[in-house]
């Protein structure tokens, strides 16, 4: 198509050149190639260049999907680039959103769920460990990963950072509010 919008069309079906059925008007309908990701008002999420912040942890796909306009034409891939089909999968840091036209991704954002660095969409001991380690020097945590473990809101990772998390995994704290 050379234009976006809805045109009437005639069809009609022919057998072997002789027997012909009556014609039919359709309507077809092109729709404008999306340019960019949409989130629905108070969503919560915040994008953030090409990060996608704000989202908590156990989010689900159904959950996170129900965030953004245009939804059907949102596709999630896991770090590995696999696309996350099931609902009930957990959105986790380092994944993937992008808007789809047909098999083209017009725009795509990488998730940052505060406090898991792991990318499993859960702040657990694992995180708590990596933070620690980045800490010491002996873990490189960068991109999504690294934002991730900024949960005292700091532009470095410091001991707070890990000790949040450890606070939030024992339910004392919440790093989310």
């Amino acid at each position: 198509p050379t234009q976006f919008g809805s045109f009437k069309i005639t069809v009609k079906a022919t057998l072997l050149g002789e027997l012909a059925s009556d014609p039919k008007e359709l309507t077809l309908t092109v729709l404008e190639k999306p340019r960019a990701l949409e989130l629905e008002s108070g969503s919560g999420y915040e994008m953030d260049g090409a990060l996608l912040r704000n989202v908590a942890e156990k989010t689900t796909l159904s959950a996170f999907l129900a965030n953004f306009k245009n939804s059907e034409r949102v596709k999630i891939f896991d770090s590995n680039g696999n696309e996350v089909k099931s609902s009930s999968s957990l959105i986790g840091t380092g994944y993937t959103v992008s808007l789809m036209h047909g098999d083209e991704k017009v725009h795509t954002v990488t998730v940052v769920v505060l406090g898991d660095v792991s990318g499993n969409g859960r702040v657990d001991a694992m995180d708590y460990q990596r933070v620690k380690m980045c800490l010491f020097g002996t873990f490189k945590l960068d991109g999504a990963y690294y934002q991730a473990a900024l949960v005292s809101g700091r532009t470095n990772i410091t001991a707070m950072d890990y000790q949040r998390i450890k606070m939030h995994i024992f339910g004392t704290f919440n790093i989310y509010k």
